[in-house]
């Protein structure tokens, strides 16, 4: 990795509050690297995937992180920690934050990672107003079909479970 200390460690539980609800959260870790950006990184010991993307982001973790600490943030990350593979998931705004020759991400279209985390304000506002009014649109996706065990009552296109899945 690119040098770096580490600034933040978990301690207590801080509250992310979005459209009037309070979630509890517990970032794990906040590195500071040498030109004083930093990179915010949630463990997993389990899988780990790129599940904060989308307009309905099936794990909006990582950018209610993200909110709570984007000052000269340039990275987020899952730190996977598994006996199978060590590495990171990331969305980085620039080359060689993880890996020597390592990518910058696509950041979903956006020209930074502050541009991004503003889409991300967006989104997760929304997610929280719909769920504080108990708005619940289906919205299926091909791996939440597959795991269901409602198919007899499901409503859900014939052509999403034959996998033409255009949510994921």
């Amino acid at each position: 990795r690119e040098p770096f200390e580490v600034e933040y460690l978990e301690q207590g539980a801080q509250v992310a509050r979005h459209a009037g609800l309070g979630f509890a959260v517990r970032i794990d870790r906040v590195d500071r690297l040498a030109d004083g950006a930093r990179v915010l990184i949630d463990y997993k010991t389990g899988i780990a995937t790129a599940d904060w993307r989308g307009e309905r982001p099936d794990n909006p973790q990582l950018p209610i992180y993200a909110l709570l600490r984007p000052e000269a943030l340039v990275a987020v990350a899952y730190g996977k920690v598994n006996a199978a593979e060590c590495g990171f998931v990331a969305e980085a705004q620039r080359a060689g934050i993880f890996k020597p020759r390592g990518h910058k991400s696509a950041l979903e279209g956006e020209l930074s990672l502050a541009a991004l985390i503003d889409v991300w304000s967006d989104r997760i506002e929304k997610l929280a107003a719909d769920f504080s009014a108990a708005r619940a649109a289906v919205a299926p996706t091909l791996k939440a079909c597959k795991s269901c065990r409602f198919h007899g009552l499901c409503r859900v296109p014939a052509a999403l479970e034959d996998g033409a899945d255009s949510h994921e």
